[in-house]
Parts: C-alpha cells; sequence; structure tokens
C-alpha cells in the first residue's frame, strides 16, 4: 500500500521531496494545491514540484511559496541568466524555483558551479543537475558513475538520479572525501 504524503513527511521529517506532475493537465496542478493547501507551512517548504507548463502555472497561482519548474519557466530562468549572468543580476524568473541543469548546459551559466549556486540559494531556489537535454522533455538523471565522476570536484549542489542504487554509492563517497 503507497503511503500517504502526510505519512511520508512524519516519517522524514528533515528530509525534501520533490514531486513530479506526469502531465499537461491544468487541474492536476489545481488538485494538488488544493491537497497541498492543507499542509503546515513548515512542511509545504520541503516540497517542491516539476512538470507540465499548465499544471505547474495553475499551482504556483494557488500556492506561490511552493518551489515549481516547467521546462517554460526553466527557460525563462537560465536562457536570461546566460545572458547576463557575468553582470551579476539574477533574473527574476529565477525566484523560488527548483532548477534542473543539464550537464551539457552547465559550462554556459556564468560562475558554474560554486557562484551560480550561491546565487540560486539567494533567490530562494535549489539547483539539480541532469543529464544532457537533446529537446523534448525534461532531460534525464545522473544517472551512471561515469556521469557521476564528470562532476566538478567541488560540486555542492543537488543531483537527480533515476539509479540511486547504481550511483548512490559513488555519490556518498565524494560526499564523505568533501567532508
Amino acid at each position: 500500500m503507497m503511503p500517504s504524503l502526510d505519512e511520508v513527511l512524519a516519517t522524514f521529517p528533515r528530509k525534501r521531496f520533490l514531486i513530479n506532475i506526469k502531465s499537461n493537465d491544468a487541474s492536476e496542478g489545481d488538485l494538488l494545491s488544493q491537497e497541498l493547501s492543507r499542509i503546515a507551512s513548515g512542511d509545504l517548504a520541503r516540497l517542491m514540484v516539476y512538470g507540465g507548463d499548465k499544471p505547474i502555472a495553475a499551482l504556483r497561482r494557488a500556492l506561490p511559496d511552493i518551489k515549481t519548474m516547467s521546462l517554460s519557466s526553466l527557460k525563462g530562468c537560465l536562457i536570461p541568466y546566460i545572458a547576463y549572468g557575468w553582470t551579476g543580476v539574477v533574473p527574476a524568473a529565477c525566484n523560488n524555483m527548483v532548477i534542473f541543469v543539464p550537464t551539457n548546459f552547465a559550462g554556459w551559466l556564468w560562475g558554474w558551479p560554486n557562484v551560480f549556486l550561491n546565487r540560486m540559494a539567494s533567490a530562494n531556489s535549489l539547483a539539480f543537475l541532469v543529464g544532457p537535454y537533446h529537446g523534448g522533455e525534461f532531460s534525464t538523471g545522473i544517472d551512471t558513475r561515469d556521469q557521476v565522476l564528470a562532476l566538478p570536484g567541488h560540486y555542492s549542489g543537488g543531483v537527480l538520479t533515476n539509479e540511486l542504487e547504481v550511483v548512490g554509492p559513488e555519490l556518498r563517497t565524494r560526499l564523505q572525501s568533501a567532508r
């Protein structure tokens, strides 16, 4: 039996969670916002949501403080940052987001990785490195040991993976050696 969101939040009181809306149906954003609106603000702050443009826009209208991302909002953040991040200005579109950074775009981000990560944190956003973007929907995760080994040695941002059992041991080793 699948646990409820309340049960998950109670079982893991210090963990953050990423919710993926698997459609582009605005009504799913409305339904999720109704469910999330009953959650205590402290627990709500531990949640991030990404998905299609329409449900994320609906969710963001209803719950503007939750960190969200869609392909459209990601482009609205990263493209201007690539253009003028060298000035130190963080585009307003980057505020309060979960940001997926494809590995093949990371080098275009001014100050990658540390300055970029710090700037996004100052905009109340969290960045996660993901696999390369090749058009279409979201990128895949960092799903191979070779992809983990290719991370900058001092990288301290998030990593999105679909293969935790494959990359987890290498990520754990990197975290322990960074301490």
